[in-house]
């Protein structure tokens, strides 16, 4: 068990079920397991100064309380460091967590921070920004700025919201142009969507978008066939049955670094599930090793 752990909880990050606090749920999931953990809620934006300075006072582990984008805001800060991150799911997407292999259930994941054991994953990088899960231009980041603009103005839940900013970006299809510059390959073209996994994602079965491993040293360009609505509409459908590995609608390009230029100046991307508007061109890389994470198993 680590001599010390400290949560973070996102004051923002919503979690399901229950009228308890996150705080008691935290300390409650901890005391099943015979931990008392330094609890920390930190507003969304100061998490990565606060895990920041965490390490550096020589933290042992720093648990991110929250989903994919708490996760992301901790891990920023113990990039390379000694420190390990923790994960609790908290958030309403916890796709980081599922691919470590943690439990959804608050009191088995925090039994895997107080015995589980540690290893190194890979981190990929866009332009100074790090990224756990993927990351993406186009039409995903397209889909996520409807869907907050809807939920601000009109007050819709977010699902409804992400349902009707889906439907709006099929059909009229947004394309950029962008050129990718990558060891071997050359692409320039329009394209509806780029989207840069860190390590390989799987699309063959149900769940999809899961990743069997973290440490293979390699960033994973998914750059769709077709541009055209049908087209998009085809990968789609072979995605839900899990048949896209068999349908050649998406060219996969394992690398260790890359360029993306869209024509535009500024462009939306997508990080983790959150927008970043950030300057083009787009410089990949992967940080293989690059962040200790706590995981299931017996210590080593």
């Amino acid at each position: 068990m680590p001599t010390r752990i400290i949560v973070l909880i996102n004051a923002g990050a919503g979690i399901e079920g229950g009228g308890d606090s996150r705080r008691e749920r935290v300390e409650r999931a901890f005391a099943a397991g015979g931990a008392t953990p330094e609890i920390h809620v930190v507003e969304g934006r100061q998490l990565t100064a606060h895990a920041r300075s965490l390490a550096s006072s020589g933290a042992e582990v720093v648990v991110a309380a929250g989903g994919d984008g708490t996760v992301n805001a901790v891990a920023h800060a113990l990039v390379g460091r000694r420190c390990a991150l923790g994960v609790l799911p908290m958030g309403t997407l916890n796709h980081f967590a599922m691919d470590l292999g943690l439990a959804a259930d608050l009191e088995q994941a925090a039994a895997t921070i107080i015995s589980g054991s540690t290893r190194a994953i890979d981190v990929g990088e866009v332009s100074g920004r790090y990224f756990i899960n993927n990351s993406s231009i186009g039409l995903y980041p397209t889909i996520v700025s409807d869907r907050e603009r809807q939920r601000s103005e009109l007050g819709r839940r977010k699902y409804v919201a992400m349902a009707i900013a889906a439907w709006h970006a099929c059909r009229h299809l947004p394309l950029v142009r962008v050129r990718i510059s990558l060891v071997g390959h050359r692409v320039n073209r329009l394209l509806p969507f780029v989207f840069i996994g860190n390590n390989r994602y799987s699309f063959q079965a149900l769940p999809l978008g899961r990743r069997e491993r973290l440490d293979g040293g390699r960033l994973w360009f998914y750059v769709p066939v077709s541009r055209s609505r049908f087209g998009l509409v085809k990968l789609m459908l072979f995605a839900l049955l899990g048949r896209l590995h068999r349908a050649k609608e998406l060219i996969e390009l394992p690398v260790r670094d890359a360029v993306v230029s869209p024509r535009q100046r500024h462009v939306e991307v997508g990080i983790d599930g959150e927008l970043v508007r950030m300057r083009s061109p787009l410089h990949f890389r992967i940080h293989p090793l690059a962040l200790k994470v706590i995981v299931p198993g017996p210590v080593a």
